[in-house]
């Protein structure tokens, strides 16, 4: 046999074997990159370095927003931009600026800013004591109701915050009952909450925020910040969990467990509006006090006066009930009222400043009804929410991507473009009716609430609303150029894999070169 026919062959198949062993490593070596470049989506990247010299800071902005843009964390998320003289509205920079995104709180700066222009900076919500039916001097009797006729305010009866706290008003009262000649009633004490609708949730709220404290509903009636105490405490054997105040009717079943390793504690109440049962949940490895929304917060401010009164030596025949109660048992009357005491907020102004520093929801929601209830609609959030749309419309905003359901940002439904909210912003600023309250309801980016060292970029004074919640950040606002003029910016990023820091860091730069630019 010719040997040529034998070593040919063989010299094929060896190189064949060669490319088969070359191509299995580097299907390896694929497998290995990939999976160690996923690995390092999840962690971190490192802030790319400006691959040219500039002294130009719009440059190096530029460049940072691009960045923070097409990084690889951003790969499977959205990112939106927009930069604008604060008075003009002309823009300095802006990438992805039409993209319409998730804004969480970020949208609390629309709610807030629009009530202060339709309500004014000094408004007050009103709470006015009533009473129905006739005094009899001579043995002190009122035959006929108390009523107490809310319109919205947020902050009666507070045990945080204003001067109407959940002692005192009761006690304020009490004593204005009293000095009418009345030690007993023969009758009700009744809520009304009508100013706003029944749908005390607004809509695109998810279950899970319904039932924790954040969660607690508007109503035409408020009390004690719609929320109530669940003090928990852990024996030997089992976890006990005691509800304060007292929720009259309130049925409850103690669900929660406890568990040594939970990194946080927490506890939540189950169940919907107006339904008085509860099943406590959560995993605890303290003992502590937690909140939970109130099923009804009306009808709990009418039984707390009705038991106070009572614990004072004023007999009340009936008990406490509410107009929504009496609606429904087909029991409703309209008698006439006279006015015995009137009870004011805190201004507008105060209270848009706490909604924006605290980033209090329920505020929020409060506020969109109120916009309704000034313009002559119903106090409903699908009202508020229009004539949120019409009051833009009116001034020529395009509100194509613009989609509002609630009024604190909490709905994963809401979506805005980062340049409608920079828009917003500029509009505010020319507003000067306004715009000294709600530059000033902004914190200052980089402090805290809860009194923590502020960040050195507070020193900045960037004045702006943040958002926040599972894979969606946002701060929208004012920051001041190196030339002292005032700019306005919106950041939206939806679905990044940064981690918090990597992303603030980023954040923290962009910031940084706006105060730099002339």
């Amino acid at each position: 046999m010719n040997q040529n026919n034998i070593k040919w062959p063989s010299i094929f198949l060896l190189i064949l074997a060669g490319v088969w062993l070359l191509a299995s490593v580097e299907g390896v070596y694929y497998i290995i990159k990939v999976k160690n470049k996923n690995d390092s989506i999840s962690i971190s990247h490192q802030i790319k370095p400006l691959l040219y010299d500039s002294t130009k800071v719009i440059d190096q902005l530029k460049y940072y927003v691009n960045e923070l843009a097409t990084n690889d964390s951003m790969q499977h998320g959205s990112f939106g931009f927009c930069l604008v003289t604060a008075d003009s509205g002309k823009i300095i920079l802006e990438q992805n600026s039409d993209i319409s995104l998730v804004p969480a709180s970020a949208l609390k700066m629309v709610t807030t800013g629009l009530a202060l222009k339709i309500a004014g900076t000094g408004f007050s919500f009103r709470t006015t004591l009533q009473y129905s039916g006739t005094i009899n001097p001579s043995t002190r009797t009122l035959n006929g109701n108390i009523y107490i006729r809310g319109s919205g305010d947020p902050t009666l009866g507070s045990v945080e915050y204003g001067t109407n706290t959940y002692s005192t008003i009761l006690k304020r009262w009490f004593t204005s009952i009293h000095a009418l000649g009345i030690d007993s009633i023969n009758g009700a004490i009744i809520a009304d909450d009508e100013i706003f609708d029944y749908d005390l949730v607004p809509g695109g709220w998810a279950w899970e925020d319904v039932e924790m404290s954040y969660g607690a509903p508007p109503s035409g009636l408020s009390f004690r910040d719609n929320l109530y105490d669940i003090q928990v405490r852990i024996t030997k054997n089992t976890i006990q969990a005691k509800v304060e105040p007292y929720i009259p009717g309130l049925l409850t079943k103690n669900s929660i467990i406890y568990n040594p390793k939970i990194y946080n504690s927490y506890v939540f109440a189950a169940g919907p509006p107006f339904i008085s049962e509860r099943l406590l949940r959560g995993e605890i490895k303290y003992a502590g006090t937690y909140k939970a929304p109130m099923p009804d917060p009306a009808y709990f401010c009418a039984y707390s006066l009705y038991s106070y009164l009572k614990n004072n030596g004023i007999n009340v025949s009936d008990s406490a009930n509410t107009i929504r109660k009496t609606k429904i048992k087909n029991t409703y009357s309209n008698p006439e009222r006279k006015t015995i005491s009137t009870t004011y907020s805190t201004s507008l102004s105060e209270i848009v400043y706490r909604t924006n520093h605290l980033s209090q929801n329920m505020y929020a929601e409060t506020l969109l009804k109120l916009i309704a209830v000034m313009k002559k609609t119903a106090g409903t959030t699908i009202a508020g929410v229009k004539e949120v749309n019409n009051y833009w419309k009116d001034r020529n905003i395009d509100l194509r991507g613009f989609h509002m359901v609630d009024g604190s940002g909490l709905s994963r439904a809401n979506s805005v473009t980062a340049k409608q909210l920079t828009h917003f912003l500029v509009a505010f600023h020319n507003d000067s009716a306004i715009f000294s309250s709600f530059y000033r309801s902004l914190p200052i980016y980089g402090t805290y609430v809860n009194g923590a060292k502020p960040r050195t970029i507070s020193a900045l004074n960037i004045h702006a609303k943040g958002g926040y919640m599972s894979r969606v950040r946002s701060l929208t606002g004012y920051a001041y150029n190196k030339n002292g003029k005032l700019l306005a910016f919106t950041i939206i990023i939806n679905n990044s894999e940064f981690k918090g820091f990597t992303l603030m860091e980023r954040i923290d730069r962009i910031l940084t070169l706006i105060s730099k630019l002339e």
